[in-house]
């Protein structure tokens, strides 16, 4: 039984059995319930800044940029508060063998399985650049479906409207950029791989997340 004042209250049970048909041979196996909750670190959202190098795949393709390449980029490394507990199942069976005619010596065979779900784990700051060019790509070819125009397709860069991914902060679109992508654009045979304008990558909030299960 475990209480914490911010996740409630839960109990786990485990149980194990030992068994031992000969004297030589003892089986053993058990079968547990786990929970583990968020720390003060993985739930803290106040920001710690930091500098990486990471690069930009949904700009780089379209600028052949060097500040959209490999460079450093501010990360914001957070808690998140609406974390939930990390949960998991475990059983082990296995045997233990003293072997005969040799005085304190024992072999032992365990197989061990753990099924854990929700669990706890930082995104990275690249992972997060990632999965913006997946967001924009897919919000690009949504309006592309309804007939607007590439060079006409507004993302929202630099605004709370930006249609990327919400871990992400990008300039406003200038003249340049507008440029590079119609210019990229126009060089492109399929819409699939038509690129809307963005601006430059300002920051990336980088924090924790519950996986579904592994």
């Amino acid at each position: 039984f475990e209480h914490f004042s911010i996740h409630g209250q839960t109990t786990k049970p485990k149980a194990s059995l030992v068994w031992k048909p000969f004297s030589f041979l003892k089986l053993r196996a058990s079968a547990a319930e786990s929970f583990r909750a968020p720390n003060l670190v993985q739930t803290n959202t106040t920001p710690l800044r930091r500098q990486i190098g990471a690069d930009d795949p949904y700009r780089q393709p379209v600028t052949g940029l060097l500040s959209d390449g490999t460079a450093q980029r501010t990360v914001f490394r957070q808690g998140n508060q609406n974390l939930e507990p990390e949960e998991a199942k475990t059983w082990v069976a296995g045997l233990v063998l003293d072997v005969p005619k040799v005085r304190g010596l024992s072999l032992s065979f365990d197989y061990f399985h753990m099924n854990q779900n929700k669990v706890i784990e930082n995104v990275g700051g690249q992972a997060a650049i990632d999965r913006d060019e997946l967001v924009l790509a897919l919000a690009t070819q949504a309006e592309l479906a309804k007939g607007t125009n590439i060079n006409q397709i507004d993302l929202g860069s630099g605004t709370a409207a930006y249609k990327g991914s919400n871990k992400i902060v990008r300039k406003p679109v200038t003249d340049a950029d507008r440029l590079a992508f119609a210019t990229y654009n126009a060089q492109q045979t399929s819409n699939n791989a038509r690129r809307a304008v963005v601006g430059e990558l300002v920051s990336v909030i980088d924090d924790y997340l519950n996986l579904s299960g592994r």
